[in-house]
């Protein structure tokens, strides 16, 4: 087979159009079965209409319908000419308004386009997030509880709905003016509010769950004790009485929540979650020592799992080897500071191993501040090791 010089025979027409035939093709080619196949690729991406061509086609041809009528009215007439040899100007060139209109076409259609996108993924994100348990709350999804990946990470959905029933939902409730009989009043007025902050790592993640069953034992309130079954004394309320030379009614003007304060990201570590929900679960069944709290909340401190260590025998050799502990600290400080959860007096860091041996604990430290305040800082002085 002979292939011809593809400069032989070549010719063009006054307004650049190829003439003629084109030494570009083979003699022998049957000029029939190409022409088939260009109506064959024709008909397969024609998709305007709808009546032809896959889905895919016929979504982005609807897309591009009407760039591409302007576009093709443009070129077509560019290569017409009339008998004085001028080019025909198109309608959409003398007509402003066909031009605006078909602009304004087309960013409707931008438009739509990312409105269904940005709905898809959406959906998607809730369908993925929601544990095959029901729909994940909206509120996680609402500052403060977004900033904690606990809220979109937990598979139990019916514990975030707990939250969103006894605690998110009454509480804009209320703000807004409306208040149930039974529920609890998220806005009455206190001179203090206290952030109780439960700080736990990965290692005493599990574990987590025991260090609330001494509440049970020993109520942090007075309001506890007589949901777990003591009797109600009137003199308990007495403001000349006294424990622990401190007032022993001042939950009557104080607020405490809960923090269940995780050192490293909730999102990494499936035991962590597991053990916030079932003290979430024990806090909305309600009686016991949630009556002696307004709220609870997962807070986390986003430590790397690298830098959050605590390694007492390795104090000599490892510099940082309490870094954890401080780091976690210091974020518990930034976090309750912020102000995002609520505006608090302060926070009390009540760790794993701070074992309550006496009831109404609560009333007792709610007490103590009031009688010392103002302070930075207050507690027993330090008596351990000094480095």
């Amino acid at each position: 087979m002979k292939r011809s010089d593809p400069y032989e025979d070549v010719t063009w027409d006054e307004n650049g159009v190829l003439d003629g035939g084109s030494a570009l093709f083979d003699d022998d080619i049957d000029s029939s079965s190409s022409n088939k196949d260009s109506q064959k690729k024709e008909k397969d991406f024609k998709s305007s209409d709808g009546k032809s061509g896959s889905p895919i086609r016929s979504l982005f041809s609807w897309f591009k319908s009407s760039w591409r009528r302007r576009g093709n009215s443009h070129s077509t007439t560019e290569g017409k000419s009339d008998k004085g040899g001028k080019n025909e100007t198109s309608k959409e060139e003398e007509d402003p308004e066909i031009r605006n209109r078909n602009r304004l076409i087309y960013l409707n259609k931008v438009l739509v386009l990312l409105i269904i996108i940005a709905s898809a993924f959406t959906l998607f994100m809730r369908l993925s997030l929601g544990g095959g348990d029901g729909e994940r709350p909206s509120y996680v999804f609402e500052h403060p509880y977004i900033s904690c990946s606990y809220y979109t990470s937990t598979k139990s959905i019916s514990t975030l709905q707990k939250v969103g029933k006894f605690q998110v939902q009454p509480k804009k409730e209320q703000l807004a003016g409306k208040k149930a009989d039974g529920e609890k009043d998220f806005t009455r007025e206190t001179q203090t509010r206290l952030a109780i902050l439960r700080p736990f790592c990965a290692f005493d993640a599990g574990p987590l769950p025991t260090t609330f069953d001494c509440w049970q034992n020993f109520p942090p309130c007075r309001a506890a004790a007589y949901e777990l079954g003591e009797e109600l004394d009137p003199s308990w309320y007495d403001e000349e009485r006294y424990f622990d030379d401190v007032g022993s009614h001042m939950l009557r003007n104080a607020k405490a929540d809960v923090f269940l304060f995780y050192s490293q990201t909730f999102s990494e570590n499936e035991v962590a979650i597991n053990s916030v929900d079932k003290i979430l679960d024990q806090f909305f069944e309600g009686g016991g020592w949630a009556q002696c709290f307004d709220s609870i909340y997962a807070i986390e401190a986003n430590i790397p799992a690298e830098l959050d260590n605590y390694i007492p025998p390795a104090q000599e050799e490892l510099y940082n080897w309490v870094n954890g502990p401080n780091r976690q600290f210091e974020a518990g400080f930034r976090i309750i500071q912020s102000g995002e959860w609520g505006d608090y007096d302060g926070f009390y860091l009540m760790e794993g191993d701070s074992t309550p041996i006496k009831s109404y604990w609560l009333d007792t430290l709610l007490s103590e501040i009031e009688v010392n305040r103002p302070f930075a800082i207050m507690g027993a002085k330090y008596n351990g090791d000094k480095w």
